[in-house]
C-alpha cells in the first residue's frame, strides 16, 4: 500500500484522493444504495424489478457484481503504481468480455461500470506520471 496510487495522491492532496477513491466506489455504492432500496424502500423511488438493475439485485449473482465493481479501486489502493495500469486494463478486458459473454442475462447494466472506467483512465494514467516523477519512486 505504501506505493499505492491513492497513499502517493493522499500524501500530496487529501481532498482528491478521497474523490478519487469516491469515484471509483461509485458503482459499487450505487448498486447497493439500490439494493437496500429495494428491499427496505429508504425512498419513495424504486428500482423497477423488470429493469436491469432491478433483476441484477434480485438475482444470485448480485453480490459477486459489488465485488467485481470494487476491484479497480482496491488496485488503486493497494497495488503499486508500476503495475497499476496493467492490471486496470486486464480488469477492464475482463469486464468487457463478461458483460459480451453475458449481454442477454445483464442487459445494459453494465456499460456505466465500464464506461465510467474508461472515461477515468486517461486522467489516470496522466496523474499516475506525475506521481511517480515527484518524491515516490517505488523501489524494483
Amino acid at each position: 500500500m505504501k506505493y499505492s496510487f491513492l497513499w502517493a495522491l493522499y500524501r500530496q492532496n487529501k481532498g482528491e484522493a478521497i474523490l478519487k477513491g469516491c469515484w471509483f466506489l461509485l458503482p459499487s455504492l450505487a448498486n447497493f444504495f439500490c439494493f437496500l432500496n429495494f428491499h427496505y424502500q429508504l425512498i419513495e423511488w424504486q428500482v423497477n424489478a423488470k429493469s436491469s438493475v432491478g433483476k441484477l439485485i434480485s438475482g444470485p449473482h448480485f453480490w459477486w457484481v459489488i465485488l467485481f465493481d470494487c476491484i479497480p479501486f482496491l488496485l488503486l489502493a493497494t497495488v503499486k503504481q508500476k503495475h497499476l495500469l496493467k492490471l486496470l486494463k486486464i480488469w477492464l478486458f475482463s469486464a468487457v468480455c463478461i458483460f459480451l459473454i453475458n449481454a442477454w442475462f445483464w442487459a445494459s447494466y453494465p456499460y456505466s461500470t465500464i464506461l465510467l472506467y474508461v472515461l477515468s483512465f486517461s486522467s489516470l494514467k496522466q496523474e499516475q506520471k506525475q506521481l511517480m516523477n515527484t518524491y515516490i519512486r517505488p523501489h524494483s
